[in-house]
Order: structure tokens, then sequence, then C-alpha cells
């Protein structure tokens, strides 16, 4: 799934920040660099992505934690040359 990623990150304008994948998780999530984090959903759990984007709209700034602030969201289809 790494290539998918990184070709997502370039599409969104983050390519060339390095890429981490998090070992723990119900889904595929990567450090992009030190400033972003990328969520990837499979199609099937579509709702949730669209939950988890209005919970963090909704608390974002109103905790007296950070909470990460989503910059995009959306289904994405696979480019030539990407693999899952």
């Amino acid at each position: 799934m790494r290539p998918g990623a990184a070709d997502l990150c370039a599409r969104l304008g983050l390519g060339g920040a390095p890429l981490t994948r998090y070992a723990d998780g119900s889904q595929a999530v990567y450090a992009v660099g030190d400033r972003h984090v990328l969520k990837l959903y499979p199609a099937l759990d579509a709702q949730d992505c669209l939950t988890e984007a209005r919970v963090l709209a909704h608390v974002q700034g109103r905790l007296p934690v950070p909470t990460p602030e989503v910059h995009d969201t959306g289904p994405r289809t696979a480019t030539a040359g990407a693999t899952s």
C-alpha cells in the first residue's frame, strides 16, 4: 500500500515528505513528515471516514489538547503505477 500512499501524498502537495506507517490501528495510517498524518479507509468503511472527519472538525480548537485538523477527505481513484 505504501506506493499508493506516496502517490496520494504527492497529489495532495505533500510529495517528498518522509512517509512512515504506524504499526497499530484499524486502518492504514502514515506519518507524513512532522506535521501531517494520512489515514486510509477502504471503500467499505467510507462512512467511518466521514464520521471521523466530522467529529474532528467539530472539536477543532475546542479541546484543551491539540487535535488533528482535517485538510482533505473523500474517495480517491488509483492512478497508473499505484498498487495497494
